[in-house]
């Protein structure tokens, strides 16, 4: 009876576990949430508990939740990236990493899905495959040059509407709006969507 009242403690201490990995991984404590995957995962390759129906449900959803805490922990470092500094982020985003290199390393598990069709619609230079601590360099020279080019983009679209408009209130005051209105105006709608290249 004893050692049946163990087993439950056990069994409702790994589910409060999963249930903490989870709420971590919502509030976007990417570090705890990988260390409390780390000890879900090690408590499921316990031969003990290989019987019980009950965790099959929690097995079946690790991987995916690996998965979206890489996604998470790399969108962490997108933004520190983004002249958005937080000391404590680093902690956050280095503790993830290197518990999930733990777990692909001794328990093989995949850190990204990059053919899921979930990643269709994020920016192509969001994920990667390499390790999380071994592509760290190349990830963060990535994400800054895309917030380099992004700012640029910017600047030169303040600068073109800008001159748009500069151009729109001199036809008004020459009392020439309509001459002015069958101007290429439509193309403003289009400037976003261009290289910076092609603004220049």
């Amino acid at each position: 009876l004893e050692g049946i009242s163990e087993t439950i403690r056990s069994l409702k201490a790994l589910k409060d576990v999963h249930r903490a990995m989870m709420s971590s991984i919502n509030t976007g404590e990417v570090g705890k949430a990988a260390d409390y995957a780390r000890s879900v995962l090690t408590c499921l390759k316990n031969d003990s508990y290989e019987n019980f129906s009950a965790l099959h449900k929690i097995g079946y959803s690790m991987q995916r939740s690996i998965i979206t805490i890489r996604q998470k922990t790399d969108k962490a470092l997108k933004r520190l990236c983004c002249r958005k500094f937080a000391a404590l982020e680093y902690e956050n985003i280095i503790q993830s990493y290197l518990a999930l290199d733990h777990l692909a390393e001794t328990m093989n598990v995949q850190l990204c899905d990059l053919q899921n069709d979930e990643n269709d619609d994020e920016d192509d230079t969001q994920f990667d495959s390499f390790g999380c601590i071994d592509g760290l360099a190349s990830r963060i020279n990535r994400y800054q040059f895309k917030d380099i080019d992004s700012c640029l983009h910017t600047a030169v679209m303040e600068y073109i509407y800008a001159s748009q408009q500069e151009k729109e209130k001199a036809a008004a005051q020459l009392d020439v709006v309509g001459a002015y209105a069958t101007m290429n105006l439509g193309e403003i709608v289009d400037l976003a969507e261009g290289p910076l290249s092609d603004l220049y």
